[in-house]
């Protein structure tokens, strides 16, 4: 009895109080990070670390202005009509393509070059399983419903075509920088639908 009476005591002195717990909600930029993290992890086996997550807010204009040119930009639907884009840098695409094709990723840079539908084709597992994730793992974020339903569609061959194909409005524009291979190389993620 008198075992029990001073394992209860310690028990209670051990515990944290209410007032110590602090609470690490879920917020929107985190739940997209660890949504990039699985779905490369699951779909090629690619281990990267979201290093840097920018959001902005602004018009169709502006959006596409910044848009590299050696960006792989495929369109977001929804149903039959483009409603978005995400983009791949060279580095990102190449990384995927190395771990479907040599199962590691290479320590130098990948070399500048156009996108191909090849490169598409490899990255799709990743896309999709990307928005695939992405809605469920920002419930109860500000970015509730904003990705619900877009899927990856066609290659955009170029920023001017994605400028005839998306409509006019006010677009969130999420750019991520992780690191592929430890710090030996970056690569970016530009993902952009309407508000």
């Amino acid at each position: 009895m008198a075992d029990q009476l001073q394992a209860n005591i310690l028990r209670r002195m051990v515990r944290p109080r209410k007032e110590d717990l602090v609470e690490n909600p879920l917020t929107s930029s985190r739940a997209v990070r660890m949504a990039l993290n699985k779905a490369a992890q699951e779909s090629v086996g690619l281990s990267l670390t979201v290093k840097e997550i920018s959001e902005a807010v602004q018009p169709l204009d502006e959006t596409l202005s910044i848009l590299a040119d050696d960006l792989m930009l495929i369109a977001l639907q929804r149903g039959t009509a483009p409603v978005g884009l995400i983009a791949l840098d060279v580095q990102m695409r190449s990384a995927i393509l190395e771990m479907r094709t040599a199962g590691m990723v290479a320590d130098q840079l990948a070399d500048n070059r156009p996108p191909t539908g090849t490169d598409k084709r490899m990255c799709d597992p990743l896309l999709s399983e990307l928005m695939q994730a992405l809605p469920h793992a920002v419930t109860g974020t500000e970015f509730e419903g904003w990705l619900d339903a877009a899927v990856p569609a066609q290659l955009m061959p170029s920023v001017k075509a994605a400028r005839l194909m998306l409509a006019d409005g006010q677009y969130r524009v999420l750019r991520l920088t992780v690191a592929l291979n430890g710090d030996d190389r970056e690569g970016e993620v530009v993902l952009s639908l309407p508000v």
